[in-house]
């Protein structure tokens, strides 16, 4: 739902972290772990698991961060709504605000 490219490679961890390696900064970002081993909103593709754009906007509003979306019409509401219920209020709070924003 992004398109810009990036040297910096984000993951969700139980701790935050940071390590540089090469050109690319691997960065993770600490979840409880309630959240963290929800597999709701995750897709397993061969060897990685990868957020679904819903999974990865309440991620970021989860950690403080804006979400950074191109286009909103590819995110899948009635999957947001279903996510939603995983989270603390506060990113209800912050998802009515966002959605508003648009």
């Amino acid at each position: 739902i992004a398109f810009q490219a990036s040297q910096e490679i984000e993951s969700a961890a139980l701790i935050n972290y940071k390590r540089k390696i090469a050109d690319y900064t691997l960065k993770y970002f600490a979840l409880k772990k309630e959240l963290l081993l929800n597999l709701e909103g995750i897709q397993f593709l061969e060897n990685f698991s990868i957020a679904t754009p819903e999974r990865a906007i309440l991620d970021c509003l989860y950690l403080g961060m804006h979400p950074n979306i191109d286009n909103l019409e590819k995110v899948n509401k009635l999957r947001l709504q279903n996510l939603l219920k995983y989270y603390p209020q506060s990113v209800k709070n912050k998802m009515k605000d966002f959605l508003n924003s648009f």
